[in-house]
């Protein structure tokens, strides 16, 4: 589109358009090759990235989601069915969330970062609490907890 308007507009030379053309051209080429394809583990008419360093989800309307919490947290937003939701809560594990029923509370996970040499943790509400001492104070003082 842009390509498109800097040819016809007649506001620049000709130039102008080919140096464009060449950069496009080049961006074009950086850009990683992307393709998509079904997996089980998703909602019906979803689809999952291939060819990037983290996967991308793509739901039936097109929109993209970094990752399976990301996709989570917008299906709870958008009232999808628990039993979709849950189907992809139990995937979560594919990026790390790990289930640990001896140290943890009923449905949390955990995921280590070794970029920071810690883990964080996630509640079944999809709460991120990023550190143990933030975990403990909320396992202290909630009653569910006790």
């Amino acid at each position: 589109e842009a390509l498109k308007h800097v040819s016809e507009s007649g506001d620049y030379n000709p130039q102008n358009v080919k140096n464009f053309n060449e950069w496009s051209e080049e961006v074009s080429k950086s850009k990683p090759k992307i393709s998509w394809t079904n997996d089980t583990s998703l909602p019906n008419g979803w689809m999952l990235s291939s060819g990037l360093p983290n996967e991308i989800l793509k739901d039936v309307k097109g929109a993209l989601f970094n990752g399976r919490k990301e996709a989570i947290d917008h299906m709870i937003k958008d009232h999808y069915s628990p039993s979709d939701i849950f189907s992809l809560w139990n995937t979560l594990h594919l990026e790390g969330w790990i289930s640990d029923e001896e140290n943890l509370p009923t449905g949390w996970k955990r995921k280590y970062f070794s970029e920071i040499n810690k883990y964080h943790y996630l509640s079944p509400m999809m709460d991120v609490v990023k550190s143990t001492e933030a975990l403990l104070t909320i396992v202290t003082n909630g009653k569910e907890y006790t």
